[in-house]
């Protein structure tokens, strides 16, 4: 069979199929919840940095993940930050050795999040706590083993590299 007869046996479904929902969550406020936290050790480029992962809980991005991050960095700045992020999420850790303790505490907790693009470069978007609503159940919102969203290839594999994170 060549290529184009190939190509012609799979048209149909082809021109019967939806494009797949991609690209960037567009700017305005989201409910999610924090799937997981994590601790991402530093590199020769990147200070040690707490990590966390957000699942969009309704509407028309249900699914669909934001990310907030903090780098862990001797500056009184970047001190206050992670301070109020703490504070925000009603996360205890009065000290920086207890957050490896501490990271389990994220899961379940449920913000209002304001997606905003950068004016200084429109690629990429940064995620603020508007407001903590409390703890839920984050599994309801968790992809089942084996569960394909529109897009996903069957032999689509999981790089767990930590330079590939979309994290700044």
């Amino acid at each position: 069979m060549s290529i184009f007869d190939a190509l012609k046996d799979m048209d149909t479904q082809y021109q019967q199929t939806n494009a797949a929902a991609a690209g960037k969550v567009p700017d305005g406020k989201y409910c999610a919840i924090c799937k997981e936290a994590r601790l991402l050790e530093a590199t020769v480029t990147k200070p040690i940095t707490l990590s966390t992962s957000w699942i969009i809980m309704e509407g028309d991005y249900k699914g669909r993940m934001l990310f907030i991050s903090h780098r862990v960095v001797a500056n009184e700045t970047a001190y206050a930050y992670l301070k109020r992020f703490l504070k925000d999420l009603q996360v205890q850790a009065s000290s920086l050795t207890q957050l490896p303790d501490v990271l389990e505490d994220f899961t379940g907790r449920m913000i209002v999040a304001s997606v905003v693009t950068r004016k200084s470069d429109v690629r990429y978007s940064d995620v603020y706590i508007d407001k903590y609503i409390g703890k839920g159940d984050v599994e309801p919102y968790l992809k089942k083993e084996g569960q394909q969203t529109s897009g996903q290839n069957d032999d689509f594999q999981v790089i767990d590299a930590v330079d590939d994170l979309p994290f700044d």
